[in-house]
């Protein structure tokens, strides 16, 4: 496949305007195809939009970059912070969502890799479908104590420090 027809099969973006106080102004049709009820924003866009805002006040360069996990479908959500030239003090935060070609994690791989075991590697697939520490617990019948020290161990394994470093991380590593 060349160039030009890998351009030609990528979906258009997800493109979400919001105003310094957090509200929407505008939005495109592919972000309500990729978040359908959304009159709530996720948390993973609010704590974006929440990045982008500290970098403002901070002047603090940050690559602001996250995962969004719907529906077995993988989101790389973006901020940009669109200032006004002629008044810093007006702007607009803009999150772009874009579908990430799946392509399968090997597990196998990862947990020689890293050398992770079994368990950990149980939670770091219930982590990659998105499941919260809670969740992770019902399903493998252990305590979210438990569950969070799989978390801390994979985190250290893999030299990271969020879920979503973890799921950026193996994201970049497949072969």
């Amino acid at each position: 496949m060349n160039i030009v027809e890998i351009v030609e099969k990528r979906k258009p973006p997800g493109i979400l305007l919001l105003d310094k106080k957090g509200n929407i102004v505008s939005f495109n049709e592919q972000v309500l195809k990729i978040i359908p009820n959304f009159s709530k924003l996720p948390s993973v866009i609010k704590r974006l939009y929440n990045s982008a805002i500290k970098s403002i006040t901070t002047s603090k360069e940050e690559k602001l970059v996250a995962l969004l996990n719907k529906q077995k479908e993988i989101y790389s959500l973006r901020a940009l912070i669109l200032k006004d030239n002629n008044n810093n003090k007006n702007f607009y935060i803009m999150i772009l969502i874009e579908e990430i070609a799946e392509k399968p994690i090997d597990f196998s791989k990862v947990k020689e890799k890293f050398k992770l075991t079994e368990r950990e590697i149980q939670v770091l697939k219930l982590i990659c479908d998105g499941f919260s520490n809670k969740k992770i617990s019902d399903i493998l019948y252990i305590s979210e104590y438990t569950v969070k020290d799989h978390i801390k161990n994979i985190m250290k394994k893999l030299n990271v420090v969020s879920r979503n470093e973890i799921i950026a991380l193996l994201l970049r590593n497949r072969t």
